[in-house]
């Protein structure tokens, strides 16, 4: 015990809450968490500082910038309480909709009603 919880969701390999104690970057927390999946988008990662409870307006940080050296500022200290989300690339998703969509219609296994519970998934994805 005696540490911060923050929240790592997104495409990071375990999201989940973490407990961090003493004075942490957000690339060190998403290192906790296993570091960034293939499908991660790391010039977009969203901080949202206050939690759950009280969240603040979502800043968009560039830690691909940060990890080459050319944006120092962009790993910022984490504070309890932070949501740290890490989107999916737009090509990852296209990959989504060509093999649970696509694919199956093509091979004729999907009916309309299969197609329409698909995209009601995605869409919260």
């Amino acid at each position: 015990l005696g540490g911060s919880k923050v929240v790592i969701l997104g495409e990071v390999y375990r999201p989940g809450v973490y407990v961090v104690s003493g004075n942490r970057s957000i690339l060190e927390a998403i290192a906790l968490a296993g570091g960034f999946t293939n499908d991660a988008v790391a010039n977009s990662v969203i901080l949202i500082r206050g939690g759950l409870q009280k969240p603040g307006e979502p800043q968009r940080l560039n830690l691909r910038q940060a990890m080459l050296g050319k944006a120092p500022d962009a790993n910022i200290s984490i504070q309890p309480e932070d949501i740290i989300y890490v989107p999916k690339t737009f090509i990852s998703n296209l990959a989504y909709i060509v093999t649970q969509i696509v694919d199956p219609i093509h091979r004729g296994t999907m009916n309309a009603q299969s197609f329409m519970a698909v995209l009601g998934k995605s869409s919260n994805n």
